[in-house]
């Protein structure tokens, strides 16, 4: 099982732009039918990116 984590160039101004690349076996876990995963990390950055005044963009692939 393999996870990559990216934070990607800026697009606006206190916009920060993540891609999560997951390897096949993963993807399915961290994305899945409900997504627990993939929502729990929106949820965790969202509440530190509204902290700091910023906005966060997360995009999952698979590697």
């Amino acid at each position: 099982m393999y996870y990559e984590i990216r934070q990607m160039p800026m697009t606006k101004m206190g916009e920060i732009n993540l891609l999560v690349m997951c390897s096949e076996e993963v993807f399915g876990y961290v994305v899945g039918k409900v997504g627990l995963i993939a929502n729990s990390l929106r949820t965790l950055l969202n509440i530190r990116a509204q902290l700091d005044q910023n906005k966060v963009n997360i995009k999952f692939e698979v590697l």
